[in-house]
């Protein structure tokens, strides 16, 4: 499992599974307007858990609708399948 740690509005650290997809050797993370999207829009650092050891991240939000595209159909429906089409139907980003 990976996680992402962000910090709320109040100084509680938010710890969130995140998922992942590689495109072209870069990592992307989707979600949707959540208090931990909320936390990186607001400035919050971001340490990304892996097998219990963190790294430092910065998040930068993907402009280009042709890679968000080829992120969702193919690469997080081939990793998450059903979940991902959850995801879809809740209204995830």
């Amino acid at each position: 499992m990976i996680r992402g740690l962000t910090q709320d509005e109040d100084g509680d650290e938010r710890d969130t599974k995140i998922w992942v997809a590689v495109v072209s050797s870069e990592p992307y993370i989707r979600m949707a307007n959540t208090r931990w999207y909320k936390n990186l829009e607001r400035g919050s650092s971001l340490t990304v858990v892996m097998d219990e050891k963190q790294y430092p991240a910065t998040a930068v939000r993907v402009q280009d609708t042709k890679l968000i595209e080829q992120m969702h159909a193919n690469k997080f429906r081939q990793k998450y399948d059903f979940q991902d089409r959850l995801v879809g139907i809740f209204g995830g980003d």
